[in-house]
């Protein structure tokens, strides 16, 4: 009638058996899950600067030069007015469109290369203005993507 084993013993073997393989699985599941995470901190910052930089020459191309200033870096703001960074940009360069092509992350830095199309008042463009390629720096500060801004002459003015 009784084999030796006692039901209750079958059980707590089937039971440490089960728990054995669970945490197993469950340590299977979990590196899996961390492992294929691994890319996805690099895509989503250079989706979020692609995103930033879009934002920032969609604002240029509408002539929104105050949005444009506030994603100025912050030393920038602090060294020059928004009057003088306006007049800055206004200085005769029609901005038509703007077409973010990607970007370069290297730890706080970034790249982003655009396509542009533009216009100099006062001199013959064809329609649709000249189309040219850029590269436009930007940097991270405390998580945040800022645009670095280039002076004309190289000299920022307050």
């Amino acid at each position: 009638m009784s084999s030796g084993i006692s039901h209750s013993a079958i059980a707590i073997c089937n039971c440490r058996a089960s728990f054995a393989r669970n945490a197993f699985l469950s340590h299977i599941c979990l590196f899996l899950i961390l492992s294929g995470c691994a890319g996805v901190p690099a895509q989503r910052e250079e989706t979020v600067l692609l995103d930033r930089c879009n934002q920032f020459w969609q604002h240029r191309v509408k002539k929104e030069f105050a949005e444009c200033y506030l994603m100025e870096a912050p030393e920038v703001r602090a060294a020059v007015s928004l009057t003088n960074y306006v007049i800055g940009l206004s200085g005769g360069m029609i901005w038509i469109s703007a077409s973010v092509r990607g970007v370069r992350v290297q730890g706080d830095s970034a790249v982003a290369d655009l396509e542009i199309a533009y216009a100099m008042m006062g001199i013959y463009s064809p329609k649709g203005g000249i189309t040219t390629a850029i590269s436009d720096n930007w940097k991270r500060i405390d998580g945040k993507w800022w645009h670095v801004y280039r002076a004309v002459d190289g000299r920022p003015s307050r």
